[in-house]
């Protein structure tokens, strides 16, 4: 999905996929050029098959990921960043902090977390608690150090790195200190909730704590082993799933 936004769409043909996504509804893929079908077909795939999984009682799992989180948002938001690259350098605060999908993929894991992750829990993460928002600051801005360079040769989204050295003034290893220390405080706000949790329950916090864990393995030393795997990749994939440690 990202690369259709980011690589391969025109403004025109991105405004028409950001409106299909909103209706949800099959028949919009006919406005669709081809390339952009399958993708479409995809994401309302994914969606019917949560609701095939989820019992009525349950059914607010599937409203809450679909209308509340605002998938239509999601890419509404990634068709708004398209046309600052090309346009302007000017973006309200906080957008970026929704663009690695976080709200989505976290609701995804509590819907697999089933009877433990209520209609209470869910109502809990829309209100963005400080360790969801800790959570989503750490992957964005460890993503944007490890991609910047790579993105902007290919003239991608105007990078947080970029926009914040245009904003303040400021060289390129200055910004990366300021999102070294914004990632530092997120991190105490997540280890300030995991020690004193009464919201929801421990099992549930610890998914968001192994997503920010993840943005240090995919991002670490300003690398990205996500968007280019190799050798690192592979020996991590070995050590999890093919010789683990024994516990």
């Amino acid at each position: 999905m990202g690369d259709i936004i980011d690589a391969y769409g025109t403004f025109e043909e991105l405004e028409l996929f950001t409106e299909a996504i909103g209706r949800w509804d099959i028949n919009s893929i006919h406005q669709l050029p081809e390339y952009m079908k399958p993708c479409y077909q995809a994401v309302l795939d994914v969606y019917k098959e949560i609701e095939e999984m989820e019992n009525t009682e349950r059914s607010y799992c599937v409203h809450h990921t679909k209308d509340a989180v605002g998938f239509a948002e999601l890419y509404c938001v990634y068709d708004i960043l398209y046309s600052w690259s090309k346009l302007n350098w000017s973006k309200p605060n906080g957008i970026a902090m929704v663009t690695i999908a976080g709200p989505v993929l976290t609701i995804l894991s509590f819907i697999g977390m089933r009877e433990t992750a209520t209609k209470e829990v869910f109502d809990w993460l829309l209100q963005n608690p400080k360790i969801v928002r800790a959570t989503y600051i750490i992957i964005r801005l460890m993503d944007d150090m490890a991609s910047h360079k790579f993105e902007q040769e290919r003239e991608h989204i105007a990078s947080n790195i970029e926009y914040y050295m245009k904003q303040h003034g400021v060289s390129e290893q200055q910004a990366y200190d300021e999102f070294h220390k914004q990632i530092e405080n997120a991190w105490k706000d997540i280890n300030e909730e995991c020690l004193r949790p009464t919201a929801v329950p421990m099992l549930l916090l610890s998914r968001l704590l192994n997503f920010a864990r993840s943005g240090d393995v995919m991002y670490k030393s300003h690398k990205d082993i996500f968007t280019h795997p190799g050798e690192v990749t592979k020996n991590n994939i070995s050590m999890l799933l093919i010789d683990p440690v024994p516990i």
